[in-house]
């Protein structure tokens, strides 16, 4: 029996979802819909005239935004009104991929390699954009912090943009393969790859301070860490593995349903869990899959 228990009932499974502030934003079908983890009330808004799988959700202080392939909406977190869209490209090569923002911009990886960088006191009214050519290959992961951009692309490499000038101003080769998950926790940046490693670097030098071989048995991404614990998600191979972040041991192996994709994000004390065989969103709190007794395999 799995340890996730239901904690949101929908109709459909959910596509992505963001959780800030004691707020949890989701996709399912052709909803969005703000769910408040305090009162238990939900608000949902059907909003696409279509299904698609390809939409992923991003909140900050200012809005919520969803990519859907060339087009980004953006939403009025309150109301989940939209209040803003732009279309970044025209066809498959084109599309959006990763994606993050700070107080000014938003930063959207293009396939193939541009970044569109949207000025947001323009979002909602005539939105500015303008376009940089950054990488060779597609970057399917950004991350924002402080004045930098930190950013995986699919030949495996870690790109660090400056912002002012969004140029990059270091290229470092750090997996074989598709870069496609990163994750900033205590002044060090952790780095996921298809080639089924994860590296954990120094964030102000970005010295390699440690890197694990064949974490899984498929590609992987970095889901959060609690308590000293990594917690990482193979949802190809159906299963979550937690880690000593010191040793690099695998300590845990639990079993989910496989399938093509899902998300798994930890919050306060809990892991919230979507995926495609999912109506809904599950939930499990920390602790409770700290204690799960199976040991994990060696590969």
């Amino acid at each position: 029996m799995s340890l996730f228990t239901q904690f949101i009932l929908l109709d459909r499974p959910v596509l992505s979802y963001r959780i800030e502030n004691d707020q949890l934003y989701l996709l399912s079908g052709r909803e969005i819909a703000k769910y408040d983890l305090k009162s238990d009330a939900i608000s949902r808004v059907e909003f696409f005239q279509k299904d698609g799988l390809s939409r992923r959700l991003l909140v900050d202080a200012d809005y919520l935004y969803c990519e859907d392939f060339t087009m980004l909406y953006i939403f009025d977190k309150e109301t989940l009104s939209c209040c803003g869209e732009v279309k970044l490209g025209e066809d498959l090569t084109s599309d959006i991929c990763g994606m993050d923002s700070d107080d000014k911009r938003v930063y959207a990886g293009i396939r193939n390699g541009s970044l569109a960088v949207i000025d947001k006191a323009s979002i909602t009214t005539k939105p500015q954009v303008e376009f940089y050519e950054i990488s060779s290959s597609s970057m399917w992961v950004i991350r924002s912090v402080g004045d930098k951009l930190y950013a995986g692309n699919v030949e495996g490499h870690l790109l660090v943009i400056d912002k002012q000038t969004c140029k990059v101003v270091q290229d470092i080769a750090a997996h074989r393969q598709n870069l496609k998950s990163l994750l900033i926790y205590d002044n060090r940046l952790l780095s996921a790859s298809q080639d089924k490693s994860f590296a954990i670097r120094n964030l102000d030098t970005l010295d390699v301070i440690a890197v694990r071989k064949s974490a899984h048995r498929k590609a992987f991404r970095l889901a959060g860490i609690w308590k000293d614990v990594l917690i990482t998600t193979c949802f190809p191979c159906g299963e979550i593995k937690l880690w000593d972040l010191d040793k690099l041991e695998a300590i845990k192996s639990i079993p989910i349903a496989a399938c093509n994709s899902g998300q798994l994000t930890i919050y306060e004390d809990c892991a919230f869990l979507a995926s495609r065989g999912i109506d809904g969103l599950e939930r499990v709190a920390m602790d409770r899959l700290l204690q799960y007794d199976r040991p994990p395999y060696d590969d």
